[in-house]
């Protein structure tokens, strides 16, 4: 049969967690975020029009916000790239995620006309900006040059 010849492209979650001790696995961890045991998927916070200015524009040192969008397919590209950076820059820079769908008033506020987006505070000012698909090694350095002025 043609079916059983084709190559799956997702596995399930039991599948994914198959090899997780049970007492390892957990579906959130208190502040929200998904946990596979001591694995930390991701410590990126999501920030709307209500709480922009206060988690990113008042926060200290660097804050990296990525404008995205679900139907977005380079969106969900370099989402789990900024996903791995937040964990690997985490106490050096805050990584937040606004969804433009939702919040069209930040949107317009940084001129954000094409997604990804992802913009570069530093002390609650705009530094720099990526638009569009970028791999981890160029957000990386990204993440470098600004972490370390």
């Amino acid at each position: 049969m043609q079916g059983d010849n084709r190559r799956r492209s997702a596995f399930t979650a039991k599948e994914i967690t198959a090899n997780v001790p049970r007492g390892k696995l957990t579906d959130e961890a208190p502040w929200g975020i998904l946990r596979f045991g001591d694995y930390k998927m991701s410590n990126a916070v999501e920030v709307n029009d209500s709480d922009f200015e206060v988690q990113i524009e008042q926060h200290k040192g660097l804050a990296v916000v990525d404008f995205w969008a679900t139907w977005c397919a380079p969106c969900r590209m370099v989402g789990p790239v900024l996903d791995q950076l937040a964990i690997e820059y985490e106490g050096k820079a805050k990584v937040a995620k606004v969804d433009v769908d939702v919040n069209i008033k930040t949107m317009t506020k940084f001129n954000v006309r094409s997604i990804p987006a992802i913009l570069f505070f530093k002390d609650g000012k705009l530094v720099d900006q990526v638009i569009g698909f970028m791999g981890k090694p160029a957000l990386a350095e990204k993440f470098r040059q600004h972490a370390a002025a």
